[in-house]
């Protein structure tokens, strides 16, 4: 004989199922939807990367290639580094004027180029260019100090290596330099690294940060409040680190010029766009509950409810009780089979009790005719 299972409590089992099933998939709908948007995010921290990386990049190469040609190509270079007895002022002057024209022609918005000569016991030549961007773009008292620390700094004994791109902080201004010398002639290319970030820092909720094997060249403050350091920065370059759960750090690093960009996405912060999903999601879960704990007191209603009547009823024709009404059910189709139940009971029990009387009458009458047999045989 099989095992015999309570309708209630299957409808019941049934109900709950439908309810996990359904928030499960309103959880994993919701956590894609997150995840989807961290991934995004992510894409676009790289896109980003790329872009503005290879924006300095190409800055850094075009200048690179102008101190390279200048330096082994162009006469007037190669003209104003000798110390020639027989060139004439006035011809000095046109060197000097070419050279001029040629460096404003190249000197791009964040950049800057700085001609000089160290001479023994005069200042000699000291020239510089400035593009619109580069330390504000104005030549001021704060520029001018600048750029005698910078050629101070060249003809230091400690000085950098030349001809390959080196960093200078002094200050708010930060630097990449590439210097070139011929003689007591210095051709200094200087990009601003901090313009260009302050220009190009525009993206919401990633923080940019420019670095160097060696240090980080901007937003290093951001960095340090956050417990990114320069090996995480290096750690991440075309890869994905996450630190103290809450940062997440990408990096993109040229090679060949010595300079990288990482970006940092604060959670915190990302929370921003995600509060919309998650709150959507919970808004959800509730009203899919909600629906569910409707559905369940309708299913009672429709369904246990029909149940537990018939049983109580099956109970009462078993022991002949007469109807209890219950109470008014207000769906129709409840209503009518609650009716139709109480006529069922009222119809068992009077068939009952009829067949019981007749049981009764049927006995006495044997009794009667058991007793008038009885007499004759005893008369």
């Amino acid at each position: 004989m099989k095992r015999q299972r309570s309708g209630k409590k299957l409808v019941i089992v049934i109900f709950f199922v439908m309810l996990g099933v359904a928030v499960l998939c309103l959880t994993a709908c919701g956590g894609c939807a997150i995840y989807s948007s961290m991934q995004d995010m992510m894409t676009y921290d790289q896109a980003a990367l790329d872009l503005y990386l290879n924006d300095l990049v190409h800055v850094m190469e075009d200048l690179q290639k102008f101190n390279e040609d200048l330096f082994a190509n162009d006469l007037d270079f190669a003209a104003l580094s000798l110390e020639n007895r027989f060139v004439s002022a006035a011809q000095r002057m046109q060197v000097e004027f070419n050279l001029r024209r040629m460096i404003q022609n190249r000197t791009q918005g964040i950049a800057g180029i700085m001609l000089f000569e160290a001479k023994q016991g005069k200042q000699g030549m000291n020239y510089y260019w400035f593009g619109t961007s580069f330390l504000s773009g104005r030549i001021n008292p704060q520029t001018i100090a600048a750029m005698q620390r910078i050629r101070e700094l060249w003809l230091a004994e400690q000085a950098p290596e030349a001809q390959r791109w080196v960093s200078y902080s002094d200050g708010d201004c930060t630097l990449l330099m590439n210097m070139f010398r011929q003689r007591d002639l210095f051709l200094c290319a200087m990009v601003d690294v901090q313009a260009y970030a302050d220009m190009e820092n525009r993206l919401e909720d990633i923080e940019f940060a420019f670095l160097t094997r060696d240090q980080i060249l901007t937003n290093a403050a951001y960095a340090q409040e956050n417990h990114v350091l320069l090996e995480d920065m290096l750690g991440a370059v075309n890869d994905t680190r996450f630190i103290d759960g809450s940062i997440i750090v990408q990096s993109r690093f040229n090679e060949e010029m010595g300079v990288g960009l990482c970006g940092m996405i604060s959670l915190a912060s990302v929370w921003g766009h995600l509060r919309v999903y998650v709150i959507l999601l919970a808004a959800s879960l509730l009203l899919t509950c909600g629906l569910f704990v409707s559905m369940y007191h309708l299913l009672k209603e429709m369904l246990i409810s029909p149940l537990d009547q018939i049983t109580d009823a099956t109970r009462q024709i078993e022991t002949g009780e007469g109807f209890i009404p219950g109470e008014p059910k207000p769906i129709r189709e409840l209503m009518e089979i609650q009716t139709a139940l109480a006529r069922l009971v009222e119809q068992k029990v009077s068939l009952a009790k009829e067949n019981l009387l007749w049981q009764s009458q049927r006995e006495h009458a044997l009794l009667q005719y058991y007793q008038l047999q009885t007499r004759s045989h005893f008369f």
